[in-house]
């Protein structure tokens, strides 16, 4: 067999070996970045450009992919329908031969998204054709102008950026209150929008909202849950129009731009170089215009301080912190009650304290926290000293048991614990896995192009965090944008859905037999989080109602210790 490389065949050459006597099978992609061009003629454009290159190449136009408001520095697998396209171009037989495209920034401004989709499409006996010069890669000539044009196309998405990110700086550090980009900082709204000068006023309405805060927290001495009621029942709403939560409050009127003021502009989340500076410009603190007066700002921190002082100087350590089931199927919290009665440790309902104050409390009794650590330390102590229990344990975990399957069948059922509203697991979701998953999840009802992520895709990026420990903001760009990959985390948390897709994976599980329905320990340590109730002080392993402790291992509270 002779080992001299031959060149690429030619596009009706490839037309001749796979479609016989047909023409060359094309579809065309088509991509515009920005919302202007969304709504103008960008696509419509390229379409014109496409279908007549396709026409006087006399190959049959068989589809026609585009994104629209998409940024070409995104790889394929970013791009709703550059992904799509890309799936087609897998099956068997395949449904085109060649992708046409308006000009090689279409393809990608950064050299790695243009080459990885371009190779692997040859890989798949794909080939590219590009308008605007008339070539493709089915010629060793029509690759080396390919590559020139990716190089062309990168070099002006980095001046595009550098010209961007320059006039960011300058209007940052000249314009008094500039509006830099985004939805502006609760309390002020934004002045002569898309103008280069656009810059933030104070927004009277929320800006009466958060005056009125300060009057309940500093005047009335009410705490920010009180307040938040309070805010509620008067009929006084969010941003969004929907009712205030605690956490939400806090955010928005214990901001800095409402304590103090000021906007950082390239502050602690702008990437950074190698010696910590802000890549792109300086750190710019942009001065806004004051809701609150400096007096009234130190009055309303330390009020709301005072508050968290109270609670924190009775804290004790809850070890089962997370991992108590009650009958409405939350998680128990440790809590002090120290007022009432010396040393008195409780686990308490998150549902008798729900983050939203328009949801009634679940009415489940508190747990004596003595009474039921004993208990589950009385079986840790056990299982511990039982030799053969403790092998059977550490081979389960290491994949060599056989037989019967304790709780953590729930868990490592599709590696879930929703208990806890995270994922726990060592890898992606595996096929089957996601198989068992995917129909449990809540369908969109909005009409439209499918989503630029996919829900495996931002699900993963979610089990990734949790078992890294690291910020949302690290979690790697294969998973999606970071802000994504919270937004379903925190959207999902809040309305319930981790807990129903738990609950329906547990009546599975148990329908297959994967769980046994009596006590059993988690095998890793049951730690408190650093910033847990009284995690920097001593306690070691009290109950009202039948509970359910969990996490993985799951148990039934019929003979738990009596309520304290």
């Amino acid at each position: 067999m002779s080992n001299v490389s031959t060149a690429l065949p030619s596009a009706i050459e490839t037309a001749a070996r796979v479609t016989g006597t047909h023409a060359l099978r094309a579809v065309d992609y088509l991509r515009v970045s920005t919302e202007e061009q969304k709504k103008g003629y960008g696509v419509a454009r390229q379409s014109r450009k496409t279908l007549r290159h396709i026409a006087l190449k006399q190959w049959e136009h068989v589809g026609t992919y585009k994104d629209e408001g998409v940024s070409g520095s995104l790889e394929a697998a970013d791009r709703g329908d550059l992904k799509r396209l890309m799936e087609d171009a897998q099956k068997f037989p395949r449904p085109f031969d060649i992708v046409v495209v308006p000009d090689g920034r279409v393809i990608g401004r950064k050299g790695r998204a243009f080459w990885r989709w371009v190779w692997a499409l040859e890989d798949l006996g794909v080939y590219v054709a590009v308008v605007a010069d008339d070539y493709d890669n089915t010629t060793t000539e029509g690759r080396k102008k390919m590559r020139r044009d990716a190089d062309y196309a990168e070099t002006e998405w980095e001046t595009i950026r550098d010209r961007t990110q320059g006039g960011l700086q300058e209007k940052a550090e000249l314009i008094p209150a500039a509006h830099i980009g985004g939805r502006p900082p609760y309390g002020y709204r934004i002045a002569d929008r898309g103008t280069p000068g656009s810059y933030l006023v104070i927004d009277q309405d929320e800006a009466e909202a958060i005056r009125h805060v300060y009057e309940l927290v500093v005047g009335e001495g009410l705490n920010l849950r009180q307040a938040t009621i309070r805010l509620n029942a008067e009929g006084i709403t969010a941003r969004s129009g929907k009712a205030w939560t605690r956490d939400n409050l806090r955010d928005r009127v214990m901001s800095t731009p409402v304590l103090d003021g000021l906007l950082v502009f390239r502050g602690k989340h702008a990437k950074t170089d190698e010696n910590g500076n802000p890549l792109w410009g300086d750190t710019v603190r942009i001065e806004l215009p004051r809701i609150l007066s400096e007096e009234q700002s130190a009055e309303l921190q330390r009020k709301v301080a005072e508050t968290a002082k109270h609670s924190s100087g009775q804290r004790e350590f809850y070890p089962l912190t997370g991992r108590v089931l009650s009958l409405c199927r939350r998680t128990y919290t440790g809590i002090s009650r120290a007022s009432e009665r010396k040393d008195a440790r409780y686990y308490r309902c998150a549902g008798s304290a729900p983050r939203d104050p328009s949801q009634r409390p679940c009415g489940c009794s508190y747990i004596d926290a003595d009474a039921l650590e004993a208990y589950v330390w009385k079986h840790v102590t056990e299982i511990a000293s039982d030799s053969e229990k403790l092998q059977e344990l550490a081979a389960e975990w290491i994949g060599m048991a056989e037989g019967d399957k304790s709780a953590l069948g729930c868990v490592s059922y599709v590696d879930l614990d929703v208990s806890r509203s995270h994922f726990v697991g060592r890898h992606d979701l595996t096929n089957t896995q996601w198989a068992k998953l995917e129909p449990l999840l809540p369908v969109g009802k909005k009409p439209g192009r499918p989503p630029v992520h996919t829900k495996r895709q931002l699900i993963d990026g979610i089990r990734w965090r949790t078992r890294a420990g690291a910020p949302w903001r690290d979690v790697p760009e294969r998973y999606g944008p970071w802000e994504t990959v919270y937004g379903l985390f925190r959207r999902w948390q809040r309305d319930g859905t981790w807990h129903r897709i738990f609950e329906q994976l547990q009546a599975q599980a148990d329908a297959e037999g994967l769980i046994t329905w009596d006590v059993s320990v988690d095998s890793t340590i049951a730690r408190a989080h650093q910033h847990a109730a009284g995690a920097r002080k001593k306690g070691i392993c009290r109950s009202s109602r039948q509970a359910v402790c969990s996490s993985s291992p799951t148990t039934t509270g019929s003979d738990a210790p009596g309520a304290g």
